[in-house]
């Protein structure tokens, strides 16, 4: 899951206003996983359109984005490429543990606990490339730029605020 930056590097908050007029890079897969984990139905089922396709993501990114516009910030939204040879088994390791959650959200469902469900389902959350694609062009859309990295979002992230284009990372 990356490097411990916190044991490198001191945090340092900076109000909103601070960012009003400035350009900020958002790590796409990082913030996309938050909201489908928990943009979420009571039982745990994510959201949809009538055809059955997968909404809540699409939610997500819209309401942080307007969001961050409406705070003055513009956000550039950056988005994993293809992963590093080295991540096979950390990939291997979260498929494992998200078929354990299905399994488990499968159980506490039938079992009617709908507080566990929605819990595990949590846990289940895959993001796919049509996923992605429907997010650019949702952000695109908007007039919101956005990034496809070769491969790690974060590192892309990183050489943007290197580089001036961005002024850091939300």
């Amino acid at each position: 899951m990356g490097l411990p930056l916190r044991d490198l590097v001191e945090a340092q908050e900076i109000p909103w206003d601070a960012l009003a007029g400035r350009t900020l890079a958002v790590d796409g897969y990082n913030a996309v996983y938050q909201f489908l984990a928990t943009i979420r139905q009571r039982d745990g089922q994510l959201f949809t359109d009538p055809q059955g396709r997968v909404t809540s993501h699409l939610m997500g990114v819209f309401y942080r984005t307007t969001s961050l516009l409406g705070q003055g910030v513009l956000p550039v939204w950056v988005f994993d490429g293809k992963p590093p040879d080295r991540k096979a088994g950390t990939i291997r390791q979260r498929v494992e543990l998200k078929e354990k959650a299905e399994a488990a959200y499968q159980e506490a469902l039938a079992a009617g606990d709908l507080e566990t469900a929605r819990r595990k389902a949590a846990q289940t959350s895959r993001l796919t490339r049509p996923m992605v694609e429907e997010l650019i062009e949702l952000l695109g859309t908007l007039g919101v730029p956005t990034v496809e990295a070769p491969g790690e979002g974060e590192a892309q992230a990183a050489v943007l605020a290197a580089r001036g284009v961005v002024v850091g990372r939300g």
